[in-house]
C-alpha cells in the first residue's frame, strides 16, 4: 500500500503544480490497488514463501534423544490485567503452540524462548516462557534469550547461547521461515525448520487463489513484501 500511496501522492503534486503526467501516476495508483486487492498475486507471493519448508514430520523426531526448540519472538502487548497468553500476538501464540507441541513429543527437549522488549519492560522471551509454564511446561525446561531486537540478532544470540553443534528445531511463522533459515545459514546454524502460523491454508478441494477484492489481500501483500525485502537485505 506504500507504493499505491506514493503513486497517488506524486499524482496530486503534479496536478497541483500543473506539471502534467498526473493522470499517469493516478492510473498507476489505481492499477496497483487493483493488483494488490483483487488479484491472486498477494496469495501467490505468500504461498510461495510458506511452501518452501514443510510442516515438521513428528514421526521422524519422536526418537530424537534431545533437542532445543527455539521459538522466535512474534510480538506482544503488555496488558497486566490479561493472562500471559492473551498478551501475545496471534503469530507469537501460534509459534508457542507449535513449540509446546514439539516439546511434548521429544523427550528431554528444552523450550528456548526468544525476543526482547522495545520498552525495556517484560521481554517477549519472558512472556513466551511464562505462557508456556502456564500451559504445563516445567519452568526448568524453559530457557530465555532476551537481548535480540530482530531476527538476525535472535539467530546470533542463539548461536552464542547454544553453539552450532546442538540439535536445534527452529519455530517461527511459515512466511518468515525462509528469511530466518537464510540467517541461520549466514551464522553457521543448521536447525530443523518447524513452520507455524500459516496464512495460506491449502484445501485440496478448494483453490487458494481468487479474484475477490478484500482487505485481507492487502495484509498478505504487506507481509510478503516485508519478507522479500528482508531476504534481500540478508543476501546483500
Amino acid at each position: 500500500m506504500v507504493l499505491v500511496g506514493l503513486f497517488l501522492l506524486v499524482a496530486i503534486i503534479l496536478k497541483v503544480f500543473h506539471k502534467g503526467k498526473s493522470l499517469i501516476f493516478f492510473g498507476l495508483s489505481v492499477f496497483s490497488m487493483v493488483l494488490f486487492c483483487s488479484t491472486p498475486l498477494p496469495q501467490w507471493l505468500v504461498y510461495n514463501l510458506e511452501s518452501k519448508y514443510k510442516v515438521i514430520n513428528t514421526e521422524t523426531i519422536q526418537t530424537t534423544d534431545s533437542a532445543f526448540i527455539v521459538v522466535l519472538g512474534g510480538g506482544h502487548t503488555l496488558a497486566p490485567g490479561l493472562p500471559s497468553i492473551d498478551q501475545l500476538s496471534m503469530d507469537a501464540l501460534s509459534r508457542l503452540a507449535e513449540g509446546i507441541r514439539l516439546y511434548r513429543l521429544i523427550p528431554g527437549s528444552k523450550l528456548v524462548c526468544s525476543g526482547s522488549s522495545l520498552t525495556k519492560r517484560t521481554t517477549q522471551a519472558e512472556l513466551l516462557a511464562l505462557s508456556a509454564i502456564e500451559l504445563g511446561v516445567p519452568a526448568v525446561d524453559t530457557l530465555l534469550s532476551t537481548s535480540a531486537e530482530n531476527t538476525a540478532q535472535e539467530i546470533e544470540a542463539i548461536v552464542k547461547k547454544l553453539g552450532n553443534q546442538q540439535s536445534i528445531i527452529l519455530v517461527t511463522s511459515a512466511i518468515h521461515m525462509p528469511r530466518a533459515m537464510s540467517l541461520c545459514v549466514k551464522y553457521g546454524l543448521s536447525p530443523i525448520p518447524a513452520p507455524a502460523s500459516h496464512l495460506m491454508k491449502k484445501d485440496p478441494l478448494v483453490s487458494i487463489y481468487d479474484f475477490t477484492p478484500s482487505y485481507h489481500k492487502i495484509m498478505l501483500m504487506h507481509r510478503a513484501m516485508h519478507e522479500y525485502a528482508g531476504m534481500m537485505m540478508v543476501n546483500f
